[in-house]
């Protein structure tokens, strides 16, 4: 991706849980409780992500470890927003009337059936009704 792309992407729905999907299918986590956090460099277009080794052997030798991302690597940003940012973000699309319905009505039912009134970014999640 090119680093205006990642910009743009991060900081439309800032402050929500992300996955980073770089150098072929590795994951990487930030903006939730107990997962990676992300510093990004936009000057240096490098994104390094700390977090808790996951090294097998190197846990006793160092528990933590800094992992370095060019942002040419980066294949893919997913952004997990919460229902008022998410639909804010489907009314700045410009959506014919028939997509716009079907994503209001896609997203009630998902937003139904599996929302929080927290995120997970605090780390408590409670059923909406």
């Amino acid at each position: 991706m090119t680093k205006d792309h990642i910009i743009k992407i991060r900081e439309t729905l800032k402050g929500f849980p992300i996955m980073i999907t770089a150098d072929n299918q590795r994951l990487y986590y930030g903006g939730a409780k107990d997962k990676n956090i992300l510093v990004w460099d936009d000057n240096e277009e490098l994104l390094q992500i700390i977090r808790v080794s996951i090294e097998q052997r190197g846990q006793d030798i160092c528990p933590v470890e800094v992992v370095f991302i060019e942002y040419d690597t980066i294949q893919e940003i997913t952004l997990y927003p919460d229902r008022e940012a998410f639909i804010e973000y489907l009314s700045s699309l410009s959506l014919e009337e028939e997509e716009n319905k079907y994503a209001l009505e896609m997203t009630r039912k998902a937003f139904h059936n599996r929302y929080s009134n927290k995120t997970p970014m605090d780390g408590k999640w409670e059923k909406k009704e």
